[in-house]
């Protein structure tokens, strides 16, 4: 079956990081829509083969790595005329924590909903704002309704 989009498939983090400069940087796209995050953490040294015990020994310490940080890498990288969209999940004190972080990350657009109205349900409710801080909320809606109303203010 065809579908009316393209989809490209990344194994970690640094391949997605590689896939969305490409797709968004190289290729000159409008919009970039982060709607999920990668772990902020990988393993330093990956194995490919199981590690046993006798290499271990009786303890194995794992390291890990901070991964980068895909939207805040394609804010750097766009164009003026590009727009990148990000999502910010809190516990609490949503708002305040979306307007910290669309300035550390310089994105255009940060959709902010909490977890106690975003998780394990189909409805949520969100907060967009935008780089000059301005809030606008969307009530309780179904998930469908809330991507349109995204899509609605990029086209305004």
């Amino acid at each position: 079956l065809q579908k009316p989009y393209k989809v490209v498939i990344a194994q970690d983090t640094i391949s997605m990081l590689n896939a969305t400069r490409k797709e968004f940087i190289e290729n000159n796209a409008d919009y970039l829509i982060m709607a999920a995050a990668v772990s902020d953490y990988r393993v330093k040294n990956y194995s490919n083969t199981k590690i046993s015990k006798e290499q271990a020994g009786e303890n194995l310490t794992i390291e890990l790595v901070k991964n980068p940080d895909i939207l805040k890498t394609m804010c750097k990288e766009k164009s003026q005329s590009q727009k990148a969209i990000g999502f910010c999940l809190s516990g609490e004190n949503a708002v305040e924590n979306a307007k910290k972080k669309i300035k550390d990350k310089g994105c255009d657009i940060i959709i902010a909903n909490e977890v106690k109205t975003a998780l394990g349900t189909n409805k949520s409710e969100v907060w967009i704002i935008d780089d000059s801080l301005n809030v606008k909320k969307i009530e309780k809606t179904s998930k469908i309704n809330i991507a349109r109303a995204i899509l609605e203010i990029l086209y305004d």
